[in-house]
């Protein structure tokens, strides 16, 4: 998908380790350098408790 110049919106429920995002945004400029990448969450967790 051609992406180049474009601006992206990324919505994630809530942020906890940012990992979601990371990837995301990550496989986006594979192929698109020139990508604006923007971030809405709805909350950003405090804490991250490993299980």
């Amino acid at each position: 998908m051609n992406l180049e110049d474009k601006n992206v919106l990324i919505v994630d429920d809530i942020v906890t380790s940012g990992a979601t995002i990371y990837s995301i945004s990550k496989e986006l400029r594979k192929d698109n350098e020139n990508i604006n990448i923007k971030v809405f969450s709805i909350a950003i967790a405090r804490y991250f408790i490993k299980e």
